[in-house]
C-alpha cells in the first residue's frame, strides 16, 4: 500500500509540474527605452479586474523580457506606457515581439513559428470574420444575410476543420455563435439551448465569456421589470439572494441550474452601474451570494466585485493619478488637495458628456470658492480638448489621462463624476451630474459642512 501511494503521489506531482509552465516574452522596442511595461490578466470576465503578473521598465537599449507561469492557454494584457494590447499566450512557449513605433501602438511577431501558431490561427479567424461582416454590412443590416452566411459558415469549417486544438475549437464555436447572434441567424432560444444550456461553463475562456456577457446584458433588469414583486423587493431590500436565484432559475434563459449563479452575478454587476438601483443593497446581495455559493469561480468573482465596490465607497480615499494639461504639463491630482474636489470623466464625442460638462459652468461659478473642479478625458488629443474648452468658454482644469485611471475609478460609461472632501475621501461616489440635481446636493452638503465647522 505504501509503495502504491508513492507512485500515485509521484504521478500527481508530475501532472502538476507538467501543467505549470513558463510563458516568456522577449521583445525589442528601440523607440520606447525606459518606458514602463507590464503583463496582466483578468481575474474574471465579469468585473474584468486586472491582476498584474510582472512589471518593469524597458531597457536603455529597447530590450525587454517578461516571464510568468501559466497552466492554460488564455488572454493576457500587455501594457506599454498608455497603450494596452490583448495577447493570446500558451504556457511553455516563447513569444518574440517587435514594437517599432514610438507610441507602442503596433506589435509584430517577426516570424510564424510552431510556438505561436495558435495565436496566428485565432488572429486569422478573427480577420476572416471581420472581413465578412464589413464586406456584407448592407445585407446584414437589411436582414438578407442568411443564405450567404450559411455558405460562409460551411467554408470556415472546411478552412479550419483540420485544427484540433481545444482552445481554438472553443474559440471558433463561440466566435461563430457571436456572428450568428449579431445577424439574427437563429432564434435567441436556439442560441441558448445550443451554446449555453447544459454546456460546460468556460469561466476563463474570453470568447465564451464575451458571448455569455453579450447574451445576458440587461437580462436581470428585464426580469425585474417583468417579474413578480418578489424579485423587485429582493433587489430593493438587498436580500434574500435565494429569491433572486429562484426567479432566474424559473426564467426562460436561466433554467440551467449550473448557469444561474453566473447569470445572477452578471446581472448584479450590470444593475450596479444602472441608474435607479441602490448600490449598497446590491452589495448586500453580492456578499450573500459569496457566502452561499459552493462554486470557487463564483466566490472569486463576488470577492473581486466587493473589492471594486469597497474601493470607491464614500469615506474611502480616492485613487491618485496624473494627467497632462493642454500644454503637455504633468499634474498629479494631489496638487488640488486641501479643498473639496469634483472630478468628472467625459468623452468629446458623447452627447451626454457634452451636455453635462457644459452644464457644469453655472455650478462651477456657484461653488468655485470652495470646490476645485477637474474634468478628465482619456481619448482626447491636446488640440481637440483645447478646442472643446475654447468653444464652450470653460474656465476650470482639464487633463488628459491614461485609460487605466478610468479602470481605477470603475468608469464604464460617460459621463461620470465623483465629489471628494478636503481629506481626499469620497463624499458622493459616484456623484450626481448637473441634470440629476448636483447643484442642490452640493449646496446642502456644503451648508452642512459650514454648520459643523462653526
Amino acid at each position: 500500500m505504501r509503495k502504491k501511494l508513492s507512485i500515485i503521489l509521484f504521478t500527481f506531482l508530475g501532472i502538476i509540474t507538467a501543467q505549470t509552465k513558463s510563458i516568456e516574452i522577449i521583445g525589442n522596442a528601440p523607440m520606447l527605452a525606459n518606458t514602463p511595461i507590464a503583463l496582466t490578466r483578468y481575474n474574471d470576465y465579469i468585473t474584468k479586474t486586472e491582476i498584474t503578473l510582472i512589471s518593469q521598465t524597458i531597457g536603455n537599449d529597447g530590450k525587454f523580457s517578461l516571464t510568468v507561469s501559466g497552466v492554460a492557454t488564455g488572454e493576457y494584457l500587455l501594457h506599454i506606457g498608455s497603450n494596452s494590447h490583448s495577447l493570446l499566450l500558451e504556457p511553455g512557449h516563447l513569444y518574440n515581439l517587435e514594437i517599432p513605433d514610438p507610441n507602442g501602438e503596433d506589435l509584430y511577431y517577426p516570424t510564424e513559428t510552431d510556438t505561436n501558431l495558435l495565436l496566428y490561427q485565432v488572429s486569422n479567424l478573427d480577420y476572416q470574420i471581420n472581413y465578412f461582416s464589413i464586406f456584407n454590412y448592407e445585407d446584414i443590416t437589411q436582414g438578407k444575410i442568411k443564405p450567404k452566411l450559411k455558405k460562409y459558415l460551411d467554408s470556415l469549417e472546411a478552412r479550419y476543420g483540420y485544427i484540433k486544438d481545444p482552445y481554438f475549437l472553443q474559440y471558433k464555436e463561440y466566435k461563430l455563435a457571436e456572428l450568428m447572434t449579431n445577424t439574427n441567424y437563429k432564434s435567441r432560444k436556439t442560441f441558448y439551448q445550443t451554446y449555453l444550456k447544459d454546456r460546460p461553463i468556460l469561466y476563463t475562456h474570453p470568447q465564451y465569456m464575451d458571448f455569455f456577457n453579450e447574451f445576458y446584458t440587461g437580462y436581470m433588469n428585464q426580469q425585474i421589470k417583468g417579474s413578480s414583486t418578489s424579485l423587485q423587493n429582493a433587489v430593493a431590500n438587498g436580500t434574500p439572494i435565494d429569491t433572486v436565484l429562484a426567479v432566474i432559475k424559473r426564467s426562460e434563459f436561466g433554467d440551467d441550474v449550473k448557469l444561474a449563479e453566473l447569470i445572477c452575478i452578471k446581472g448584479l454587476f450590470d444593475l450596479y452601474y444602472m441608474p435607479g438601483y441602490d448600490k449598497y443593497k446590491l452589495e448586500n446581495l453580492v456578499a450573500e451570494l459569496k457566502n452561499k455559493t459552493t462554486l470557487t469561480e463564483i466566490k472569486g468573482i463576488a470577492e473581486y466585485f466587493l473589492q471594486v465596490i469597497g474601493r470607491l465607497k464614500p469615506g474611502k480615499q480616492y485613487p491618485n493619478f496624473e494627467g497632462k494639461d493642454t500644454e503637455g504639463n504633468i499634474h498629479a491630482i494631489t496638487e488640488y488637495g486641501g479643498r473639496h474636489l469634483f472630478i468628472s470623466f467625459f468623452a468629446p464625442d458623447d452627447p451626454a458628456s457634452i451636455r453635462e460638462i457644459t452644464a457644469l459652468k453655472s455650478i462651477y461659478e456657484e461653488f468655485r470658492k470652495d470646490v476645485t473642479f477637474v474634468t478628465v478625458c482619456s481619448n482626447c488629443t491636446y488640440s481637440s480638448l483645447q478646442s472643446f474648452i475654447n468653444e464652450n468658454k470653460l474656465k476650470w482644469t482639464f487633463l488628459l489621462i491614461d485609460p487605466s485611471v478610468e479602470i481605477d475609478y470603475e468608469v464604464v460609461s460617460y459621463p461620470a463624476a465623483f465629489f471628494i472632501d478636503k481629506e481626499g475621501k469620497f463624499v458622493f461616489s459616484p456623484s450626481a451630474l448637473p441634470s440629476a440635481g448636483l447643484s442642490d446636493k452640493m449646496y446642502l452638503y456644503m451648508k452642512d459642512q459650514k454648520r459643523k465647522n462653526r
